[in-house]
């Protein structure tokens, strides 16, 4: 019985932590011709939330939602989209996730040909058991809407 009081003791201060007050978790844009781009985890081991930043390029697409993807399967995200070239994402698994994969997907349209960044920022990850933070290293990745030619944004968990 204190087992699982304490697991959603940890539960909502996870939720607390991680996601952002006032996240609206959709859009009003139910456009056609939406393309998506994942955020991949490498060694998630333990993970239970993330809270990452994704900046791109607005002048050449508009993120327009965010999925889970097939690591993030059992979690939960929501996120916002208030400010042009920023989405902010929060996930959580409470039982925490293993392996590595797709955490969330990022749907999005194209406003113009060209080339933009797609770069992780104020990456946070929280480990499920221990609440502690977990060290994160990034790679950005990138978007070519003239080639159809894209990178995955990656985050490596662990040294």
């Amino acid at each position: 019985m204190i087992k699982k009081i304490l697991a959603i003791i940890i539960v909502a201060v996870i939720v607390a932590v991680v996601f952002v007050p006032g996240c609206g978790g959709g859009s009003d844009d139910d456009g056609g011709g939406e393309n998506i781009i994942p955020i991949q985890v490498n060694n998630a081991d333990g993970l239970g939330a993330l809270h990452i930043e994704l900046v791109y390029d607005s002048s050449i697409i508009e993120v327009t939602d965010v999925t889970l993807g097939s690591l993030g399967e059992n979690g939960q995200v929501d996120y916002e989209l208030g400010t042009p070239g920023r989405v902010i994402i929060g996930f959580i698994d409470a039982m925490g996730m293993n392996g590595s994969g797709d955490v969330v997907e990022i749907e999005f349209t194209e406003n113009s040909d060209g080339k933009s960044s797609l770069v992780l920022e104020n990456v946070v990850a929280t480990d499920a058991e221990t609440l502690y933070d977990m060290v994160v290293q990034t790679s950005a990745g990138s978007l070519d809407t003239n080639n159809d030619a894209s990178t995955t944004p990656v985050i490596n968990i662990g040294p």
